[in-house]
């Protein structure tokens, strides 16, 4: 024979709304709480479908944010990418500059040495 589950707290909820005081009725919640209900097959073949529902709802919640976390990761990758890019395109904007800065500072000095030239050669 097949059962039921018995839910103790929700039936002293019902019970004691409806106008029973609570300790008579957890006495009762007891006594039938030890009975066993015996379950039809059509009640046991809803529990299994509202239960196969639930499952398949929260299935498909599960596939939804797959979806969105790959969606956000190939967004994060191209992000990625485009950092990566922008990092190279500057490391070889400040490499020229580098390297603007060595040859003004080579001419700075080979000006220099043509003014100490000079001077020395007006004094």
């Amino acid at each position: 024979m097949n059962m039921i589950a018995f839910d103790t707290h929700t039936f002293i909820k019902r019970i004691t709304a409806a106008g029973m005081p609570e300790p008579q009725a957890e006495v009762l919640a007891d006594v039938l709480a030890e009975r066993p209900v015996p379950a039809t097959k059509g009640a046991i073949n809803h529990a299994i479908a509202t239960l196969g529902r639930a499952v398949d709802k929260r299935l498909l919640a599960l596939e939804n944010g797959q979806t969105e976390l790959k969606a956000g990761l190939a967004e994060l990758r191209t992000g990625q990418t485009e950092l990566k890019i922008g990092l190279a395109d500057h490391s070889a904007k400040l490499s020229s500059l580098e390297k603007g800065q060595a040859e003004l500072k080579i001419g700075l000095a080979d000006h220099s040495a043509k003014l100490s030239s000079l001077e020395k050669g007006q004094a």
